[in-house]
């Protein structure tokens, strides 16, 4: 019975093995460094477009940054995803936080992506973003972001704004305060698609890694029936400190089988 545990154990880490090799998850995991959501790629992408479509290129605000991530921290914290948050507030609300006097802003956000490039893409192809995005009206951009958990997955919230800086000769004027009254009605016409967008691209990432879980569990099986063969052999020559090692550590790989079991079922890994 002793040699049957052993030889289940030692059958199934060779499978994990098999499995990692066949599936490059060896490759997956020497990536120590995942991707990312960079600021500045956002703005360059952002920039790259706009060029291509004969529009200005929008200068980097370091308020409109500001103002971007207080967003992004209460979407964070308050757990939306949305222009309007819960309570009602506004995006014009972090741009007068910021003290970001302006004519003219707009708003795009995204959440459950992983790369610049992929995100300036999905707004893109979305209309009202893209209507964003090409506004020759507007002169500046600001990127904010926030990591954290978001309907139980790791991800970034990310708002990209955009703004025509208010010409301290006319702030306070009629003309202004129209022109952004009447904007806002038109940045605030489309809340759905970046939601809609972001939810395709975080069904496509985690699926990428199918058998990552399954080799970690067929490894961790393994590594539970050769401490459950160690175990038994203990018992049989009366090497009872050892054996009660034994029976913890059986009850700790149990527990992290349990729980990645449970967690691949809920598609976190």
């Amino acid at each position: 019975m002793h040699t049957l545990y052993k030889k289940i154990g030692l059958s199934c880490m060779a499978l994990a093995v098999l499995i990692a090799g066949s599936t490059g998850v060896l490759s997956h995991f020497k990536d120590v460094t995942p991707a990312a959501v960079v600021a500045s790629t956002v703005v360059e992408n952002t920039n790259v477009a706009r060029t291509q479509a004969q529009r200005m290129l929008l200068t980097r605000s370091a308020v409109l940054d500001r103002a971007a991530t207080l967003k992004a921290n209460d979407m964070l914290k308050n757990q939306y995803f949305a222009h309007r948050s819960p309570s009602g507030v506004t995006p014009w609300y972090w741009f007068d936080k910021a003290q970001y006097k302006y004519l003219r802003a707009g708003e795009n956000l995204a959440v459950h992506f992983d790369d610049s490039a992929e995100l300036v893409d999905a707004w893109l192809h979305s209309p009202s973003h893209r209507a964003n995005i090409m506004n020759g009206a507007y002169t500046e951009i600001g990127i904010g972001m926030a990591k954290g958990t978001f309907e139980g997955v790791p991800t970034t919230f990310v708002v990209q704004l955009f703004g025509t800086p208010r010409p301290a000769t006319k702030q306070g004027a009629a003309v202004g305060l129209l022109d952004t009254n009447e904007f806002r009605v038109v940045s605030e016409s489309s809340d759905v698609a970046p939601h809609e967008l972001a939810t395709i691209e975080r069904t496509t990432i985690t699926t990428q890694h199918t058998f990552v879980p399954i080799a970690i569990i067929v490894f961790l099986i393994g590594a539970l029936f050769l401490a459950i063969h160690i175990c038994l052999r203990c018992l049989a020559r009366s090497c009872t400190h050892i054996s009660f090692i034994m029976l913890g550590a059986i009850l700790v790989l149990s527990l992290i089988i349990t729980y990645t079991v449970r967690m691949m079922l809920m598609g976190v890994i």
